[in-house]
């Protein structure tokens, strides 16, 4: 079967299901606006200032979430292009954005690490560590980098000693590509909202979409991107376990 036939294959909307609000709103953002904090023109947030542009205050979903997360973004990364930055714009009271080396202190016994090292156990199994030992997960840190920068921040000993854990198998939807990686390569806002939901889920027993928000903006770009491109010539929606990548490049920046 061909690329193209496998990609017809891929929903257009894949989180139709989940419980993520209207993103209507979103559709009647027609052009750029100024950043209400730094004045640049901007679409629906502001990468830099991290919030939405005026026209979308009070119009998009305000997400708690049940702990601190960090956000440790390599230097070289594009903040434009960063889905961290959904993140700290959907749920401000509890997301925090660090461009390395800025990198805090944490406490071994209230924080964990997300990243796939070898001696990284699953999200259930530190729960039940932690819990064991009456101690609450207050803190996840996440690396928002490719795969090929991450060495320089797992190596950094203020990050050694952190439990690390990894996540079950979840297949990206993101529409950029990182050349002969495996579709369980999630976006970071992707790898932050399946956290929370295997956490929540180990936690509570069941998941009840308490999160699904996160996914508000990229859920809107991933149909945004799909129109405009068509199911067939979108590589990051192909079944292959590696994509390829097609003649005529990526699409532009959605932001």
């Amino acid at each position: 079967m061909s690329g193209c036939s496998m990609a017809a294959m891929q929903p257009s909307e894949p989180f139709k299901d989940f419980k993520i609000s209207s993103t209507d709103v979103l559709d009647k953002v027609l052009v750029r606006s100024p950043c209400p904090k730094c004045s640049k023109s901007r679409m629906y947030f502001c990468y830099n200032c991290l919030v939405p542009v005026e026209a979308l205050m009070g119009h998009i979903p305000h997400v708690q979430l049940p702990l601190t997360v960090e956000i440790i973004k390599h230097p070289s990364e594009t903040d434009g292009k960063s889905t961290a930055v959904h993140a700290a714009v959907l749920a401000p009271d509890d997301v925090i954005l660090r461009t390395y080396p800025d990198v805090g202190t944490y406490d071994p016994e209230e924080t964990v690490l997300v990243f796939p090292s070898e001696s990284a156990g699953s999200v259930a199994d530190a729960c039940a560590a932690f819990a064991a030992a009456r101690r609450p997960i207050r803190r996840a840190l996440f690396l928002d980098c490719t795969w090929n920068q991450c060495r320089r921040l797992t190596s950094d000993e203020r990050l050694r000693g952190l439990r690390a854990v990894h996540l079950r198998a979840h297949h990206t939807r993101f529409w950029r590509y990182q050349r002969g990686k495996p579709r369980t390569h999630l976006a970071t806002v992707e790898a932050v909202y399946y956290f929370l939901r295997e956490l929540l889920e180990s936690q509570q027993g069941a998941y009840d979409g308490e999160v699904d928000d996160l996914l508000f903006f990229f859920d809107f770009f991933y149909r945004t991107v799909y129109r405009a491109r068509g199911a067939g010539t979108l590589w990051a929606y192909r079944e292959e376990q590696q994509w390829t990548r097609p003649s005529d490049g990526p699409p532009s920046d959605v932001q």
